[in-house]
């Protein structure tokens, strides 16, 4: 069964850099998946809370480009998402 067209999943690069796809449509090669949702909800929520770059639009994960490799990028990108969408971790754990 599809997603209405309003439901959308985040994903990030290596970077850090956020983009969003419509559900159900491919999500790139390479790029992590962290979120999917309303349209509305998600994008309002992650505009909020991922840091904004110098572009005009541009979302970034905060801690992931000044990674030093890509598992301290992982564990970033974790904390983030914990911090973000806490209702989605057992407990509420925000650390």
């Amino acid at each position: 069964m599809s997603k209405p067209n309003n439901y959308v999943t985040a994903y990030c690069w290596a970077s850090g850099e956020i983009k969003f796809v419509p559900a159900g449509e491919h999500v790139p090669d390479g790029a992590v998946v962290f979120a999917k949702g309303g349209k509305n909800k998600l994008c309002t929520r992650i505009l909020a809370c991922a840091r904004h770059g110098y572009k005009p639009g541009v979302l970034l994960v905060p801690g992931v480009p000044e990674a030093k490799d890509q598992s301290a990028a992982m564990d970033a990108l974790i904390a983030w998402t914990r911090w973000a969408f806490p209702e989605h971790y057992a407990g509420g754990d925000h650390a």
